[in-house]
């Protein structure tokens, strides 16, 4: 098991600053864990659900069966699922909140936005989907992918990680061929409505026979 003791207490010093710096603090010891896939053969990227099954589950098995990259298996993903890390930023960035003058469920919220991402704050802003710490994370792991990469998906919501940064981030990314089985040729890679367009043009269902 990887010994976090270091950054947890660069995360909790953090919280002596102001809320931009204590942000940005946490958002730099966060970023020094490498998000990029260590896997070969593409990655596997997934939202939601599939016939009942949890994407994320089926997705995992897959990776772990293939020996695809998918974000759990990197650095940066399994320091912010760390059951521990995660309370250590959620409890630095409440306190950062409240000293900049919110309440106590304000800043439960706003702290939530940070590492989740708010699909209500536009695009680019603090608690922003893009800008989480998730969200970054998911950017660099879509960024640092390269050949066919799988979609395990169905029906994903347009507000959530995987469309907002992964999807756009796959197909900005030249190193990618494919993604869901569709050529990134033929998908739009602009966000707003062109986000929409591209997710629903990947076919879901074609790993549904996975929860089989």
């Amino acid at each position: 098991m990887t010994d976090y003791t270091n950054a947890i207490k660069q995360i909790q010093a953090a919280a002596s600053l102001d809320l931009n710096a204590g942000i940005a603090q946490i958002q730099q010891v966060v970023a020094g864990f490498s998000a990029a896939g260590t896997g070969s053969g593409g990655g596997v990227v997934y939202s939601g659900t599939v016939d009942g099954y949890k994407a994320g589950q089926l997705a995992l098995d897959l990776a772990n069966q293939t020996g695809m990259s998918i974000i759990d298996n990197t650095a940066r993903g399994q320091f912010l699922a760390d059951q521990g890390v995660g309370q250590v930023i959620q409890s630095t960035l409440r306190k950062l909140f409240v000293d900049s003058g919110q309440t106590l469920a304000q800043a439960a919220g706003s702290a939530n936005n940070v590492l989740y991402g708010s699909a209500f704050i536009p695009s680019g802003q603090l608690g922003s989907i893009s800008t989480s710490l998730w969200g970054q994370a998911s950017a660099d792991f879509a960024a640092s992918l390269s050949g066919l990469v799988t979609v395990i998906a169905s029906d994903s919501p347009v507000s959530r990680i995987f469309a907002q940064v992964e999807i756009p981030a796959l197909l900005a990314n030249p190193d990618v061929t494919s993604v869901g089985g569709k050529s990134v040729s033929t998908l739009p890679a602009k966000a707003g409505s062109g986000v929409t367009d591209g997710v629903n043009q990947i076919d879901f269902g074609q790993f549904s026979s996975l929860a089989n």
